[in-house]
């Protein structure tokens, strides 16, 4: 029983590093989606290395919710996961303005 307790917590703990550390890079890329000129204008694709992890992530633009206030607003979805196009580990979700616009790389 100690044994599987042990093993329980120690993969427990693997887990949770895995999610913090994807979830930095999630907020990695949110300030790198904020700080940039404009909002992307199609999705984009790509690979990090960070925290001595491979990650892959997309960002995906799509219209704000409708709101007279939100007429200039991009909504941007992040997600970060281990694997391309597998199971997000951590997303993000944000509103930005159009700015100058960039195409998609």
């Amino acid at each position: 029983t100690l044994a599987r307790f042990q093993t329980f917590q120690l993969a427990g703990a693997a887990s949770l590093a895995t999610t913090t550390a994807a979830r930095l890079e999630a907020d990695n890329l949110a300030v790198e989606v904020l700080a940039a000129p404009g909002a992307p204008t199609g999705p984009i694709t790509g690979t990090t290395v960070n925290l001595g992890r491979t990650w892959h992530h997309s960002i995906v633009p799509a219209p704000a919710p409708p709101h007279p206030l939100a007429a200039d607003l991009v909504q941007v979805d992040i997600a970060v996961g281990l694997e391309p196009g597998g199971q997000p580990v951590a997303t993000r979700r944000l509103l930005r303005s159009r700015g100058l616009q960039v195409a998609a790389q």
